[in-house]
């Protein structure tokens, strides 16, 4: 846990991520409940990557099902569900709607293949927990800036909560400073 301290403390990071398809562990492995419990102590975020992954590696670890259980053992850990949960994009919209500390980045995904769940939630109850991230370099900030213009949002508020606002209200202060842990 000294590593986590240091990276938010020392470092200046604002999300620290988990990547099952890494550890080759389901997100309710006790192994990962130290580091849940030193965001939580630090304030920041933890980041999980949902869905399956590139690599040809087992999918099962990053299935978002397991997010549950962490999220029921520690309901003051904020969490973000990254790199797209597909195929189980119904699972990240239910734990979201169930868990008010749940959010959802679209990194890994090119913003025209969003799926229609993601901007649905978006649009209705989930506007302040939905947020845009462009998987830089894969993914360039004008081509995905280009296809965002393009997706259906209700209104120009919610538009600026996912590209901007939602990260903004997660990850910095209203000076642009990383939040203070």
């Amino acid at each position: 846990m000294r590593l986590v301290e240091d990276l938010v403390r020392s470092e200046g990071y604002t999300l620290i991520r988990m990547l099952g398809l890494q550890t080759r562990l389901y997100y309710n492995d006790p192994a990962y409940y130290p580091v849940y419990a030193k965001c939580i102590e630090l304030g920041v975020p933890v980041g999980l990557n949902v869905g399956f992954p590139g690599p040809q590696v087992p999918s099962k670890y990053q299935d978002p099902m397991s997010v549950d259980d962490v999220a029921a053992f520690f309901p003051e850990l904020v969490i973000v569900l990254q790199h797209g949960g597909e195929p189980w994009i119904d699972t990240c919209v239910k734990l979201m709607v169930k868990w008010p500390t749940i959010h959802y980045m679209t990194s890994a995904i090119a913003p025209k293949h969003i799926p229609s769940a993601i901007i649905d939630y978006a649009n209705t109850r989930g506007a302040d927990r939905v947020m845009f991230a462009s998987d830089y370099p894969l993914l360039t900030h004008e081509r995905c800036m280009h296809e965002v213009r393009a997706l259906p949002f209700r209104d120009a508020d919610r538009f600026s909560k996912f590209v901007a606002g939602n990260a903004q209200a997660l990850f910095f202060d209203v000076a642009g400073r990383a939040r203070d842990a």
